[in-house]
């Protein structure tokens, strides 16, 4: 990880953010959390090689970043899902 050559990969600036002590990584600041996901989801459509890939990605097990892949935290993605497909009241004008 320490001697990764990658400098175009979406995450090359976070793979070390823990192990700077003393120093502020690149990675920080209050908005750290939103770009970390978004480099995340940048990596993937990367990998996978667009948006429809992404989503349908098999990659469940052998990828650390499977849960993360739509840019959002998993938890506030399956909120997100279920609203979207909740049964809905018809509302008849």
């Amino acid at each position: 990880m320490r001697e990764c050559p990658d400098r175009q990969c979406p995450l090359w600036a976070w793979r070390m953010a823990a192990a700077r002590p003393g120093r502020q990584p690149a990675c920080s600041g209050p908005d750290a959390p939103r770009r970390a996901l978004r480099d995340v989801r940048r990596q993937c459509m990367t990998c996978a090689g667009g948006r429809a890939e992404v989503r349908q990605c098999a990659a469940r097990e052998a990828c650390a970043l499977w849960r993360w892949r739509f840019g959002v935290r998993p938890q506030t993605y399956r909120r997100v899902r279920q609203r979207f497909f909740a049964p809905r009241m018809l509302r008849l004008f």
